[in-house]
């Protein structure tokens, strides 16, 4: 699998991936909330075999979960399962943008309550949703859905985003990845 994603990939592509984690976190909440479905992390490739991605470190010590700078591999092996899509940039200069978005906000704290209007914190889907918002402003992305009592998105956000497109998937199904926890 890690081969086909590497050959696959491309500056600015958006891998999500349903993890292997023993943390309960962002799962169940997002189910419960109605916006949830079968991926539940999501990341930026930039290029050189990294992955931007708000880490969650719950299960170790969540004062340590903050915006990181990943090893694609160590993304890959986190992950059950992975989907690949190619947002619609209107040229080289956006997915260059996106990848600054992705720069600036590396060491932000994980926020635990799913608010997507909160700017001092955020969790992985906001971290990858607003990186493209603001280095990609010529990308349509699909509104955010209202639950948890504000605005929240999900990997689903960016599979109902108009010109988003599948590069690859493994395919997930998040009851069976959800229970694969409680080995």
């Amino acid at each position: 699998t890690l081969d086909k994603v590497r050959s696959l990939l491309q500056p600015g592509d958006i891998i999500l991936s349903a993890r292997n984690s023993n943390a309960v976190t962002f799962e169940p909440v997002m189910a419960m909330a109605g916006v949830g479905g079968d991926w539940v992390h999501t990341g930026i490739y930039n290029g050189d075999g990294k992955v931007y991605e708000q880490h969650n470190s719950m299960e170790q010590k969540p004062h340590a979960s903050r915006a990181r700078l990943s090893s694609l591999d160590e993304f890959v092996k986190r992950s059950n399962h992975l989907m690949i899509l190619r947002p619609p940039y209107a040229n080289a200069q956006e997915v260059q943008d996106t990848l600054k978005a992705s720069q600036e906000r590396l060491g932000q704290h994980y926020d635990y309550t799913f608010n997507l209007q909160n700017p001092s914190k955020m969790y992985c889907v906001a971290y990858t949703y607003l990186a493209v918002e603001k280095g990609a402003p010529s990308i349509q992305l699909a509104e955010p859905d209202r639950a948890l009592g504000h605005d929240v998105v999900s990997p689903k956000t960016f599979q109902k985003t108009p010109g988003m497109e599948p590069i690859y998937s493994t395919g997930a199904s998040f009851p069976l990845t959800y229970l694969s926890k409680f080995d």
